[in-house]
């Protein structure tokens, strides 16, 4: 099974809190943020659901001696409507930041990927 690192553990509010205190989101700005992690959720679901069909179907050529390449080729796309789903998503969150929280969110969009990884953290 493919390994889908976001937002999947016990401890999914960690990186949402971590960007609001790098970011030292107001009241209202932690709101509007809560509201784009939901529409991010039933996005990524969605895409996460449509992945594991198609594992399904390359997993079964294994058995059926199929080349599994139709199904790699889908599971390639929806892989890739996932990190655009991401990259949307960030675009988004620093749409809701003031022009010196910008300046913050720029320092800290490199770092995005491991913030939500559940595997660790990779050394420099």
């Amino acid at each position: 099974m493919l390994f889908l690192p976001f937002f999947n553990s016990r401890n999914e509010d960690r990186p949402k809190k971590e960007i609001i205190k790098a970011l030292s989101f107001s009241k209202e700005q932690v709101d509007d943020y809560g509201l784009l992690i939901d529409k991010h959720r039933k996005t990524f679901d969605s895409l996460e659901n449509k992945i594991q069909e198609q594992q399904k179907e390359l997993y079964k050529g294994l058995r059926d001696g199929a080349s599994g390449k139709v199904a790699l080729d889908s599971l390639s796309l929806f892989l890739g409507k996932i990190e655009k789903a991401k990259f949307d998503h960030f675009k988004e969150l620093r749409m809701l930041c003031t022009p010196t929280q910008k300046i913050a969110f720029d320092l800290l969009a490199p770092k995005l990927p491991v913030l939500f990884s559940k595997r660790k953290k990779l050394k420099k």
